[in-house]
C-alpha cells in the first residue's frame, strides 16, 4: 500500500487531476490538460514535420522534388504564374494592366457526418491545383507586384489566348507576383488527435511559395497589401486600381469566407477603390489543358479504372453463377438448365471500389451508378440496392481518383455472360455511335473534311457541343434502323427522337474533377491536351408504348475517356496521325465480342 500511495502521488504531481476516471480515447478528447511530461514529448521535433506525405516520409510514392505524386514544386510555381498572367491581362482597359491584383483561393474544410465522425476529406481542386497542399483550412494568396506599361498593352492583349497553348509556350512571361500560403497555427492538442500540421516556417520549402503565415494573420495581411496597393496606384482615375479575385458566390471554407466577408465590407468602393471578381473562369481555363505530368496521372487513373471495371464485370458473372445456376427436370422428364441466379448491385459497387483501391487508387471518383435491368433508365441511379436476375443487363458508371485526377467509365453488360438478340442490337447501335464520335475528337483546326460522316450533319466538329449535335443525328439514324422511327424520318425528326432516348450531353471535360472546369463552356474548340468523355446512350422506359416492345425496359450507355492529341504531345508519337484521339480507358473492353469473351461466354 505505501508503494501504491507513492505512485499515485507522483502521478498527481505530473499534472493529471482526472486520474480517478478512465475515459476511452475513441469516445472523446480528455477535458483536462495533458500531463506536462507528455507535452514536452509532443514538442520534441526532429527536423521539419509536415502535414502531408513527402519524399522523406513516403519515398515509395513521391520522388525528390515532388509536392504530390507526379507533380513537381516547379510545376506548381508555373501554374500560379500562368494564372496571374491570365488575370492581369484579361482587361481591355489600360488601367486594368496598371492595377494591382490579389487572388485569394481557400482550401476545403473538414466536415462531420455526425458528432466527431468526419467525412473523408477531399481538397478543393482549385486550391490543390495551385498549391499542392492537402491540408484543410488553409488559404493561398497571390499578389501582383508589378504594373504593365501601357506601351506594351497591345502586345499583352494579343497574348491573352496564350493560356490555350502548351504550358511551355508561356515560358517567356516574366510578370512578378508573390505567393503567400496561410496555414493552420500550431496546436499540439489537436495535432495529437488529428496528426501533424505543416508550420508556416516549413511551408515555403515544401510548397515553393514565397512566404507562409498562420491563418490568424490573414485579415491583417490583406488589409496591409490592399492599403499599399491603393496608395501606390492612387494616380489611376476613372476605374478601380485594385482587383480582388475571390469566388464570393461559391465559398468553400466558412472560416476564410467569414474573414474575407468582413475584409471586403471595409474596402473603398469609389472610383479609385477595389473591384471584386471571381477567378474561376481564368483558373478553369488554365486547368483545361493538361501538362505532361497531369496526362501521366490521368492515364494511370484511367488504366486503373478500366482494369477495375473489367474485373468487376467478370466477377459479376461468377457471382451470378454461384448464386443459383442449377439443373432441374420438366414435367416430361427432360433435363434442362434453369437459371435462377442473381447478382447484387451492392456487391458490384463493393467490388469495383475494391478493385480500384487495390490497384493504387485513393477512392472512387464519385458514387457509382450500378443499375440493373430497367433501373438503367434512371440516369443518376445511385441506390444500388437491388438484385439483377439472370437475363438482364447491368449499367455501371464508375471511375477512380488517383492522386487528385479522375477517370469516368461506363459499361453495360449481360450478367448471364451473353447478350440476347435485342440487347445486342441496342448495344451495337450505341457502340457504332461512340466509335464515330471518338474519331471526331481531334483538334478543330486539323479536322479533315473527309472525317465527316455525312455532309448534312455538321460543317465541322470542333467542340463538345458540336459532338452532341452530331450524336443526335447519328443516334437518330440508328434508332430509325431499329424501328423507333419511320424510314421517311427527316434529320430534324431523328435528332428530336434521339434526344428523347438520350436526354443528356454526350461529353464533358475531365481532370481533377469528374465534371471538370465547369466555368469553361462546352462550345470552346477542342485543343491538344484536353481530356474529355464520350458517352452516348439509349434509354427505353418500360412504359414507352411507342418504342418497339423488344427493347422496352433496357438502358445502354458506353463511356470512355479521350485525350485530344496533336501539337507534338509525347503520347502521340507512335502510330497513326499526330492528331489521333487517344483512348485512355482502353484497358476495359467495349466491343461486343470482347465483352462476351471477358465474361466467359
Amino acid at each position: 500500500m505505501p508503494v501504491l500511495r507513492e505512485v499515485v502521488s507522483l502521478f498527481l504531481k505530473a499534472g493529471n487531476p482526472s486520474w480517478r476516471s478512465s475515459v476511452c480515447s475513441c469516445h472523446t478528447k480528455a477535458s483536462s490538460p495533458a500531463p506536462r511530461i507528455a507535452s514536452r514529448r509532443l514538442e520534441r521535433k526532429v527536423g521539419p514535420v509536415y502535414g502531408q506525405p513527402t519524399n522523406s516520409s513516403h519515398p515509395f510514392i513521391l520522388n525528390e522534388g515532388e509536392v504530390i505524386p507526379g507533380v513537381s514544386q516547379s510545376e506548381f510555381q508555373e501554374r500560379r504564374r500562368r494564372l496571374m498572367h491570365s488575370v492581369t491581362t484579361s482587361g481591355a482597359n489600360p488601367l486594368h494592366f496598371e492595377a494591382s491584383h490579389i487572388v485569394i483561393i481557400p482550401s476545403a474544410t473538414k466536415l462531420n457526418m455526425s458528432d466527431k465522425i468526419p467525412y473523408p476529406f477531399r481538397q478543393n481542386s482549385d486550391f490543390l491545383y495551385l498549391s499542392g497542399c492537402l491540408e484543410p483550412d488553409t488559404v493561398l494568396v497571390l499578389h501582383s507586384s508589378y504594373s504593365h506599361s501601357s506601351s506594351n498593352l497591345s502586345a499583352t492583349v494579343s497574348s491573352r489566348s496564350s493560356f490555350w497553348l502548351p504550358h511551355e509556350a508561356l515560358s517567356s512571361y516574366d510578370g512578378l507576383h508573390t505567393s503567400t500560403l496561410f496555414v493552420r497555427p500550431s496546436d499540439l492538442s489537436s495535432e495529437r488527435w488529428d496528426g501533424p500540421r505543416t508550420s508556416h516556417v516549413d511551408a515555403p520549402s515544401l510548397f515553393g511559395v514565397d512566404e507562409a503565415l498562420p491563418t490568424t494573420e490573414l485579415s491583417k495581411f490583406l488589409r496591409s497589401i490592399i492599403s499599399e496597393s491603393l496608395s501606390r496606384n492612387s494616380r489611376s482615375t476613372g476605374k478601380s486600381s485594385v482587383f480582388v479575385w475571390y469566388d464570393y458566390a461559391h465559398p468553400v471554407q466558412p472560416l476564410a469566407h467569414g474573414i474575407l466577408r468582413d475584409f471586403l465590407a471595409t474596402l473603398p468602393r469609389d472610383t479609385c477603390g477595389a473591384s471584386l471578381e471571381s477567378p474561376r473562369p481564368h483558373l478553369h481555363r488554365t486547368r483545361l489543358i493538361k501538362s505532361a505530368a497531369e496526362r501521366k496521372l490521368m492515364a494511370q487513373s484511367c488504366l486503373i479504372g478500366g482494369e477495375a471495371v473489367a474485373a468487376t464485370m467478370r466477377a459479376s458473372v461468377l457471382s451470378l453463377q454461384e448464386n443459383g445456376i442449377r439443373r432441374s427436370q420438366n414435367s416430361d422428364g427432360d433435363c434442362r438448365t434453369v437459371s435462377l441466379g442473381w447478382v447484387s448491385e451492392h456487391d458490384i459497387w463493393a467490388r469495383v471500389d475494391f478493385e480500384c483501391r487495390t490497384r493504387g487508387a485513393q477512392r472512387l471518383a464519385y458514387p457509382p451508378v450500378v443499375a440493373g435491368g430497367p433501373r438503367a433508365n434512371t440516369i443518376h441511379y445511385v441506390a444500388n440496392d437491388q438484385r439483377v436476375p439472370a437475363g438482364q443487363m447491368v449499367l455501371m458508371d464508375a471511375g477512380c481518383e488517383y492522386y487528385g485526377y479522375c477517370s469516368d467509365i461506363t459499361r453495360t453488360w449481360p450478367v448471364s455472360g451473353r447478350f440476347t438478340g435485342p440487347q445486342a442490337e441496342l448495344y451495337t447501335a450505341v457502340l457504332w455511335v461512340q466509335q464515330r464520335l471518338i474519331q471526331m475528337c481531334r483538334p478543330s483546326e486539323t479536322l479533315d473534311p473527309s472525317q465527316k460522316l455525312r455532309s448534312d450533319f455538321t460543317e465541322s466538329v470542333h467542340s463538345l457541343d458540336a459532338l452532341f449535335h452530331t450524336m443526335c443525328l447519328l443516334l437518330g439514324e440508328r434508332l430509325k434502323d431499329l424501328g423507333f422511327l419511320p424510314s421517311s424520318a427527316s434529320p430534324d425528326e431523328m435528332s428530336k427522337v434521339a434526344y428523347r432516348y438520350c436526354p443528356h450531353h454526350v461529353s464533358h471535360y475531365l481532370g481533377m474533377d469528374v465534371h471538370d472546369t465547369p466555368a469553361v463552356p462546352r462550345s470552346l474548340p477542342l485543343l491538344p491536351g484536353m481530356v474529355v468523355t464520350v458517352e452516348p446512350g439509349i434509354y427505353v422506359p418500360e412504359s414507352d408504348t411507342t418504342a418497339p416492345a423488344r427493347y422496352r425496359g433496357m438502358g445502354v450507355r458506353i463511356e470512355d475517356d479521350i485525350l485530344i492529341g496533336g501539337w507534338g504531345l509525347e503520347e502521340c508519337g507512335s502510330g497513326g496521325s499526330n492528331n489521333d484521339p487517344i483512348i485512355l480507358t482502353d484497358s476495359c473492353p467495349r466491343e461486343l465480342a470482347a465483352v462476351e469473351e471477358l465474361l466467359g461466354a
